[in-house]
């Protein structure tokens, strides 16, 4: 999550987004909670669980669901454009 961009909240475009963390919290989970750097989800995840927290606002947003599919519709483009230009690429 380090490199990871941090979203605006689609609801209320503010920038103060926080992840947020599934799983059995640890102590360090729960001082980042304390201060503010994460919302702790709970310990079970599926593909409708959100990503991201606003503090502004409380929306939660970006479900798994979506970014996988986001994901999935990426790649195959880039796959279809890499195997567009293999034909250009052959005829030099």
């Amino acid at each position: 999550m380090p490199n990871e961009e941090i979203p605006l909240c689609p609801e209320c475009r503010s920038a103060d987004v926080i992840p947020i963390l599934y799983g059995l919290p640890t102590s360090e989970a729960f001082e980042m909670e304390q201060q503010g750097k994460v919302w702790l989800g709970g310990c079970m995840i599926d593909a409708e669980s959100s990503r991201w927290e606003c503090t502004a606002c409380g929306t939660t947003f970006a479900n798994f669901h979506a970014e996988r599919d986001t994901f999935f519709a990426a790649r195959e483009q880039r796959q279809s454009q890499a195997q567009q230009a293999q034909p250009e690429e052959n005829e030099q």
